[in-house]
């Protein structure tokens, strides 16, 4: 199993050190290949360490591996814009507390952070069924989309309808918005969803206000098993409760 960490924040973020100290703290996967300004790039320690430092442009900024783990950062421009910051690392290797996530945030230019199944994340999410050769999932992920309406694919295959998922995940015009396991909401979300309508969802494992006035929200207990009937009920209430089609509607791309 995979974990994604996905954030976004303030289109104006800008920290010189920031993802160097996150790459550092956070990072454990050996790298293959950093990606900069559409360059890619084989993996070289003392070069590549000190562009992380420095980097503080809008340009995609990448360290992947031939596992699919990844960290990644870019400024999104859909309208709105905000920066987008990804890890993606086997389970093994991330095992990330709440307070090491919170020690990424900041109040001020958080709008939303989730921490996920990624294995889980990927196969709700999936539009074409052909993005899925070669990856390996347990029967149990796989069974998650057993039942997903589909129809024919441009060209061969077929594409999923990924809106009929509970776990499925949206890129808006001001953010990317996922149902996950763990979440967090700062003061750039709550003019899309106010505090108190978070703070009322009556299904969550646990539910809080930090005392940074970010809202921490954990929709079921554990990541490993976000398919079980409790923990899809909780997926699809929780997409009622904040309206994921009305943001769709007024912010899809």
């Amino acid at each position: 199993m995979k974990i994604g960490l996905k954030l976004c924040l303030n289109g104006e973020f800008k920290k010189p050190g920031y993802y160097k100290r996150v790459f550092d703290k956070y990072i454990n996967f050996k790298p293959d290949r950093f990606t900069i300004k559409n360059r890619i790039e084989q993996w070289d320690e003392s070069k590549h360490y000190k562009m992380l430092e420095k980097y503080v442009s809008n340009e995609i900024l990448s360290v992947t591996n031939d596992d699919n783990e990844n960290f990644v950062t870019f400024l999104v421009k859909n309208g709105y814009s905000y920066r987008f910051v990804e890890i993606v690392q086997d389970a093994k290797q991330f095992n990330i507390s709440n307070s090491d996530v919170e020690t990424l945030l900041d109040y001020d230019d958080l709008i939303a952070c989730f921490l996920c199944n990624e294995d889980y994340e990927i196969i709700q999410s999936v539009v074409h069924d052909n993005e899925l050769d070669g990856m390996e999932f347990t029967p149990e992920i796989w069974a998650s989309i057993k039942n997903t309406p589909t129809k024919p694919g441009f060209f061969t295959g077929v594409d999923y309808i990924p809106k009929f998922n509970p776990g499925s995940s949206l890129i808006l015009e001001n953010m990317h918005l996922h149902v996950s396991w763990k979440m967090w909401f700062g003061a750039l979300f709550f003019q899309y969803v106010p505090k108190e309508k978070i703070m009322s969802f009556p299904f969550a494992f646990k539910i809080e206000e930090l005392s940074s006035g970010i809202v921490f929200i954990q929709l079921f207990e554990n990541i490993e098993d976000p398919y079980t009937p409790d923990n899809v009920f909780k997926q699809w209430k929780w997409k009622e409760w904040i309206g994921f089609d009305k943001l769709e509607e007024k912010y899809g791309l």
